[in-house]
């Protein structure tokens, strides 16, 4: 029997440490910059950029990456509702209203908007320093992903 060895690849020394990884898809964070270009989404997806900037940036900032995320969904929302202004609340009222979002979901969703009012100094400025545990804003933040695809489905239909 012959003595096979692993060894890495040139392309998979390259590859890894770019998060590319042969044989699994890459997580929905890493679409949603895609899904954005249309120029209707151009608030959403700046938002978006700017959280995964500030997520996984040189100088990470917890507070202000969910911040961007939940603006993102929020922006995105907006149009999905056809509102022309309102909070992230109200367009999930409007969502609901409209039989687009089910309940379940909209919970979902008022969940995030409400870990982003809460959270010192995400949302609303709070006597405590801002602060968003690292754990926290990458749940919130692939959440807002997650919840941003979901209405670019819901908008298509």
């Amino acid at each position: 029997m012959k003595n096979e060895s692993s060894s890495a690849t040139p392309r998979l020394l390259e590859e890894l440490p770019a998060g590319i990884i042969p044989g699994l898809e890459l997580p929905s964070l890493t679409h949603i910059a895609d899904r954005l270009t249309v120029q209707r989404y151009e608030a959403s997806q700046r938002q978006f950029e700017k959280a995964l900037a500030l997520m996984h940036g040189e100088q990470t900032d917890m507070p202000n990456a969910v911040k961007e995320a939940i603006a993102a969904v929020e922006s995105l929302s907006l149009r999905v509702s056809g509102l022309s202004s309102g909070t992230l609340g109200d367009c999930i009222k409007e969502l609901k209203r409209q039989e687009k979002l089910s309940p379940p979901l909209g919970k979902v969703l008022e969940g995030l908007w409400g870990y982003s009012s809460e959270e010192p100094g995400v949302r609303h400025g709070k006597i405590a320093a801002p602060s968003a545990p690292t754990a926290e804003a990458h749940f919130a933040v692939n959440l807002a992903a997650s919840a941003i695809l979901y209405l670019l489905d819901l908008d298509a239909t």
